[in-house]
């Protein structure tokens, strides 16, 4: 089956925003979880 360019692009357009949504929601206290992750493993990290 071919798809039609124009629905190609339509299906690559809402898979863009369904990713684009999902990255932009994070709730509050996973985002505070990831600040802490990172900022721990740059107190760990040795000098090179």
């Amino acid at each position: 089956m071919v798809l039609k360019l124009s629905n190609a692009e339509d299906m690559f357009m809402s898979l863009f925003r369904l990713i684009a949504w999902i990255l932009r929601y994070i709730p509050r206290e996973y985002n505070q979880v990831a600040d802490c992750l990172a900022k721990q493993a740059l107190m760990e990290k040795p000098n090179l």
